[in-house]
């Protein structure tokens, strides 16, 4: 019996080469050192099509249309694979998921964790 671990990459349009190469990486050492364990499934959403402004366009579908597509992917496992995705626990179940955070620079600053740095 396999444990199907489900992975929720990034936008084709956000063009994110770091997080292609992370998600590539991840899913072929899964599929080759477990490949007797575990089912790795993508769920890569694609932007709506059509004449909206390139900004709505994108909300409207990193917000609505995606966390309803990721609903319907669910594994026994999911992964987001970039924090920046972190809002699809709203409709993933949160006990399953795992969520990549790649950055904390940002949230050490803002903490004042980081001597030096305003």
């Amino acid at each position: 019996m396999s444990l199907k671990v489900a992975f929720f990459r990034n936008f084709v349009e956000d063009q994110r080469l770091s997080m292609e190469i992370y998600a590539d990486g991840l899913a072929q050492a899964l599929r080759v050192g477990f490949s007797e364990h575990c089912e790795v499934t993508e769920y890569r959403p694609r932007a709506i099509p059509g004449a909206l402004n390139g900004i709505l366009r994108l909300r409207l579908s990193r917000f609505v249309t995606y966390p309803l597509g990721a609903r319907q992917h669910q594994g026994q496992v999911n992964h987001i694979l970039d924090h920046g995705y972190g809002h699809l626990l709203y409709l993933l179940d949160p006990n399953r998921t795992v969520v990549t955070v790649h950055d904390l620079i940002p949230l050490l600053r803002w903490r004042g964790e980081i001597p030096g740095m305003p």
